[in-house]
């Protein structure tokens, strides 16, 4: 996939959400008479988007350690710019384009305590990469899937802590999309869930256990944080992004911290409630080489009944 083409993918997607989104908005009202100091946990929880306000919808929709199941699809293209070539020189503009779908599986574990379990699936990366003839491949691949274990308390609202394992699996279709190792680490939330306000952080970190002893060790952190602002309607505007560091890099080339804008909507079609968002985003730190620069990111995240397990384990 060269040049554009994924900008355009990504561009007539959110073009085709945006008007889902809207033609969705006449088909109901939000009726937001929740008292923000009721706690909703476990089955509650599960229950809200078909039930619940169109309100109580979204915060619940935008809170990573919610019990809501949902089904994230997340679409980013970004620049990448002064990648390097062989023979020497660099390349300028380059774009890439990933899919991640992202699903939310929680357990009630008591009626205390959930198990947030959070996979990333890297159904499509199409990123730029240097074929060695002094040009800049964009081969679509398959990256190394993630999983974490988050351990929380069981509420829906007011300041969320949680506190567990993350894995990530040497799942790549080639050496370009993936680390060829085995790696593990601890992850942890902490977030403010309000009537109007959802702000937190969601960090990642990962060692290599094993995998291939051909490839260089890993030691990665990703830290997602994100503050929304909501409004009737299901209305959003904010921002979720990734601040990550490779503390294996080369000196100055560590950080990437991108910072953006957004909006969005939670909406509901019949029994069935839907979240999407579109951001823009610009990395002040980043790389030398081969650095992230502009980044463009869609989501859409049904919001599904649970499958499962909605009475409590123990």
């Amino acid at each position: 996939m060269k040049g554009k083409q994924p900008l355009r993918l990504v561009g007539a997607l959110f073009v085709i959400l945006a008007s889902a989104t809207i033609a969705a908005a006449q088909t109901g009202h939000d009726h937001d008479t929740d008292d923000p100091s009721k706690d909703r946990g476990g089955y509650e929880a599960h229950e809200v988007h078909l039930h619940g306000s169109l309100s109580d919808t979204a915060r619940q929709a935008n809170n990573p350690l919610s019990t809501l199941w949902t089904l994230q699809n997340q679409f980013d293209i970004k620049t990448f710019h002064d990648i390097p070539l062989a023979g020497g020189g660099s390349e300028d503009g380059e774009v890439g384009f990933t899919w991640n779908f992202q699903p939310v599986l929680p357990l009630h574990l008591n009626d205390d305590w959930n198990l947030i379990n959070r996979a990333v699936l890297p159904f499509l990366e199409v990123n730029p990469v240097p074929d060695g003839s002094g040009e800049v491949d964009h081969p679509a691949e398959f990256g190394d899937i993630i999983l974490a274990n988050i351990l929380a308390p069981n509420k829906s609202q007011g300041f969320i802590y949680g506190l567990g394992t993350t894995w990530s699996f040497p799942s790549a279709s080639s050496n370009r999309a993936g680390s060829g190792k085995w790696q593990l680490g601890p992850a942890a939330g902490a977030f403010y869930v309000g009537k109007e306000w959802i702000f937190g952080v969601f960090p990642q970190q990962w060692f290599s256990i094993g995998g291939d002893g051909d490839r260089s060790d890993v030691s990665f952190l990703d830290m997602q944080y994100f503050v929304w602002r909501l409004f009737p309607g299901g209305w959003q505007v904010g921002f979720t992004q990734d601040l990550t560091v490779d503390w294996k890099a080369r000196s100055g080339d560590e950080v990437t911290f991108p910072i953006g804008i957004g909006v969005g909507r939670t909406f509901k079609i019949g029994g069935h409630a839907f979240k999407i968002d579109g951001q823009v985003s610009y990395a002040v730190v980043h790389p030398d080489l081969g650095g992230q620069r502009w980044g463009f990111r869609v989501r859409f995240t049904p919001i599904i009944k649970a499958l499962c397990c909605t009475g409590r384990i123990f």
